[in-house]
Parts: C-alpha cells; sequence; structure tokens
C-alpha cells in the first residue's frame, strides 16, 4: 500500500484526485493507497447518491460563499473545513476477502480505526467526552478531552 500524504489547494481539486485514484486502481495503473488530507476552507461534500436540495441548506451556503461538491463515492453529507483529517483509502476487492461488499468493507476499516483511536486515546491520556446534547439537537458530537495525568 502506498501512503499519500497531499492537500491540493481546493475542495474540488481534493475530490478529485480521490476520484482519479480510484480510476488508477480500477485500471491496475496504481497499487493501493491510503490519502490524507485537510481541506484549507469550508466546504460540504455529499454523496453521490444523495439529494442536494434535501440534504444541504443551499441558501445558507450560498450567503455564506460555502461551495457544494458532490464525491464520486457514496456517503452521507458533511461540511468540511480546516481541522477536519479526511482520509480516502483505496483497496482491491476479492470475493473472498474482508472487502467483498461494502458493509464487510466498512467494518475492516472502522475496526482498525477504532483500534488505532483506542491506542491514541491510551497513549496521550485521553478519554470520550460526551457534551450534553442542546434541547434542539438530535445527534450528539464526540469530542476528546486530555484528563490530567494520574
Amino acid at each position: 500500500m502506498n501512503l499519500l500524504d497531499l492537500t491540493l489547494p481546493c475542495p474540488a481539486e481534493n475530490l478529485a484526485c480521490d476520484e482519479a485514484l480510484l480510476d488508477a486502481a480500477e485500471a491496475g495503473a496504481c497499487d493501493e493507497v491510503l490519502r490524507f488530507w485537510e481541506p484549507r476552507e469550508h466546504f460540504v461534500v455529499v454523496g453521490y447518491a444523495n439529494k442536494v436540495a434535501v440534504e444541504v441548506s443551499v441558501a445558507a451556503c450560498e450567503t455564506r460563499g460555502i461551495p457544494i461538491l458532490r464525491r464520486c463515492s457514496g456517503g452521507g453529507t458533511v461540511l468540511q473545513g480546516p481541522g477536519c483529517l479526511n482520509y480516502t483509502l483505496v483497496l482491491r476487492i476479492t470475493a473472498d476477502g474482508p472487502f467483498h461488499n461494502i458493509g464487510s468493507a466498512n467494518r475492516f476499516i472502522m475496526e482498525r480505526n477504532r483500534v488505532a483511536i483506542e491506542s491514541l486515546f491510551r497513549t496521550f491520556n485521553l478519554q470520550p467526552f460526551h457534551p450534553r446534547p442542546h434541547r434542539s439537537r438530535h445527534r450528539r458530537t464526540q469530542v476528546l478531552r486530555q484528563l490530567p495525568a494520574p
């Protein structure tokens, strides 16, 4: 697997890079790739099957000058911006491997993410912190806080 730590100047270029990596892998022109990138500006990205009018407050984005882009992969709609670490993982799919369908691939990848994050929690003495949800919000945001050394 190749590691690529590359952030391009604008959101559209970063999404295009992800798509180019996928196209190259499908054509057999490159090996598996793990790419990390962090956007330099805010933007909204929707998955290929999402409906922008349903998922995004288009007027609010236009008022604030926040571009709305579509990625070549599925998934939900996400507000991106500085401080959001993204990773792109291009893997080979085999009929008998852990990536034979989207569900098993997602479980495989997320389990490894969980193990890596738990290791960081122990290394830096972190614990998950769940702030009190605002009454109008339905979801909680998990953030990290560093605990004092014992």
